[in-house]
């Protein structure tokens, strides 16, 4: 599910970059991605980030490396601040005049919007086929 969510955001990004734009409105689909994946990748209750990091922390803990979850924290902190930082960048700042001249996105380019956020969502409402898929993974060897 981290691919997933890595390659949805690094789509938006690497699309808005070579647009030169760095700032977009509130409406806009890489706005719109950027507000279903940051969340995650911070770990913001209910979401599958926020389970992934509860269950590594807990199997730190488990096997007594507490340093490892102490760690852990530590860097979801550092990564919240960033990840935080690009949401106030863009929805709490005005945009500059490139924003407002953003033509609409490309088929290709929405598609690639798209199929992340749609893997997002299907592996966060049916999970059990990804579950049940892992466990006969680690039960083969």
């Amino acid at each position: 599910m981290s691919a997933v969510i890595l390659l949805g955001w690094l789509a938006a990004a690497i699309m808005l970059s070579a647009m030169g734009i760095y700032h977009v409105t509130s409406g806009d689909m890489p706005t719109i991605q950027y507000g279903i994946l940051l969340p995650i990748l911070i770990g913001a209750p209910l979401t599958g980030g926020f389970f992934g990091k509860f269950y590594i922390f807990k199997a730190a803990l488990e096997s007594k490396l507490v340093w490892l979850a102490a760690l852990g924290l530590l860097n979801s902190a550092v990564a919240a601040y960033y990840y935080l930082r690009i949401l106030v960048v863009m929805y709490m700042q005005e945009p500059g005049e490139a924003a407002l001249e953003v033509q609409p996105l490309p088929l290709g380019l929405k598609a690639a919007l798209i199929a992340p956020a749609a893997g997002i969502l299907i592996l966060g409402i049916f999970p059990a086929v990804l579950l049940e898929f892992a466990i006969r993974s680690a039960t083969s060897t």
